[in-house]
């Protein structure tokens, strides 16, 4: 079965659009045009964005038929964060032939992407402007790459919604199990902060998944952000 996410034909055109339009203007921190830069800010917003995923035509079908005032607010997001992650990878200066992490070679722990809400605790509204950061016992996890953020502060764009995706864990041996104690942290001013520990078990693998399984997502329950008045 071949499952396809809708919105990364819909986030390549609207990344090229951005990219094109800062090009004919030759905007003063416009400073690379390469298929590279393009690439990484389509998954930039891929990373961002709530996927909508199919297997078949019906699904694309079902996709167009939403009616236009949602069509309206997803192209105005789309536009908004292609725009943002342009920015942010053009402001990241780097070799395109290496990564600014050096992957780990032999046997790994490849954890899953980590996603999850926070919610406003008495509208049960998702929250924003709210910086929510990934731990590992008490180190603040690494991420796969520059385009995943840690602390990843949640926006007007992708209401309530965070992301991880962590950086590779080196293991002794094939097959090797070990449990990951992690925790989120989440903290803004006239709040009670939040604290959610969880674990996750993993068995190691031969080498590093570098390509995102949409099979692989460990969703956390809804958080809470209570006022503290």
């Amino acid at each position: 079965m071949t499952i396809h996410n809708l919105m990364e034909d819909f986030v390549y055109n609207e990344v090229n659009k951005v990219f094109d339009a800062a090009k004919e203007k030759n905007e003063s921190w416009f400073t690379c045009n390469c298929m590279q830069c393009r690439l990484d800010t389509v998954c930039y917003v891929l990373n961002r964005i709530k996927p909508r995923y199919t297997t078949s035509g019906r699904g694309m079908a079902h996709f167009l038929q939403i009616d236009q005032p949602e069509k309206n607010q997803l192209l105005a997001d789309v536009s908004a964060l292609a725009f943002e992650g342009m920015k942010t990878v053009l402001s990241t200066k780097r070799s395109h032939t290496s990564s600014e992490q050096v992957l780990p070679s032999g046997h790994v722990f490849n954890f899953p992407t980590i996603t999850g809400r926070v919610l406003d605790g008495q509208t049960f509204a998702p929250v924003s402007d709210l910086p929510v950061a990934l731990y590992l016992e008490n180190t603040l996890v690494a991420q796969m790459n520059h385009l995943w953020d840690n602390p990843y502060t949640i926006s007007h764009k992708t209401p309530g919604t965070y992301t991880f995706w962590p950086f590779p864990v080196l293991a002794s041996e094939l097959g090797e199990k070990r449990i990951f104690n992690f925790y989120i942290h989440a903290d803004k001013d006239g709040y009670d902060p939040i604290h959610y520990h969880f674990k996750l078990g993993l068995v190691s693998d031969a080498s590093v998944k570098r390509d995102l399984d949409v099979e692989s997502c460990h969703t956390l329950p809804d958080l809470y952000l209570f006022s503290r008045v």
